[in-house]
């Protein structure tokens, strides 16, 4: 793996352990409840979206 791509990868662990600790706050405050929580970060998580990709037409 190149430097830049662990450097990346820091970054995006950094980021998702940043958004856990925010959740975790708003969890704790009241400010959100776990289905509103589940509800934000299932959309980014599992996408409801399928793509089919026909591969042998581009060959």
């Amino acid at each position: 793996m190149s430097s830049e791509a662990t450097s990346l990868s820091q970054e995006r662990a950094q980021q998702k352990q940043l958004e856990r600790e925010q959740d975790a706050r708003a969890l704790a405050s009241g400010e959100k409840t776990r289905e509103q929580l589940r509800a934000e970060r299932g959309v980014f998580a599992f996408p409801s979206v399928r793509l089919r990709l026909d591969l042998v037409k581009l060959f």
